[in-house]
């Protein structure tokens, strides 16, 4: 899993790495874990929702990354407050990655 995807199973958050070949077969281990938990006043499905967004996290960074570097080329074609205001944009975003 070295593509920097996150697993998820049931509320629990996690990232393998490769620990070699065995028989043919590659072989992992887990690099980290998480297990997501509420509190007395949190749902069930907003328990459910936090493990679902921690794990599309690689991937909403890399969709925040590509937003940015396509607002930058919108930016270079413009001289003026609008570009000002995407540029503002893009720090944010990136920021936010």
């Amino acid at each position: 899993m070295s593509d920097g995807t996150w697993l998820r199973k049931g509320r629990t958050v996690y990232a393998l790495e490769s620990a070699g070949w065995r028989k043919g077969e590659e072989q992992f281990r887990n690099r980290w874990s998480f297990h997501v938990q509420g509190g007395p006043a949190a749902t069930l499905e907003e328990v459910e929702e936090v493990a679902r967004t921690a794990q599309a996290a690689p991937a909403m960074k890399l969709a925040l990354q590509e937003a940015a570097s396509s607002l930058a080329n919108v930016a270079a074609l413009h001289d003026s407050a609008y570009a000002d205001g995407i540029k503002r944009r893009i720090e944010a975003a990136l920021a936010a990655a």
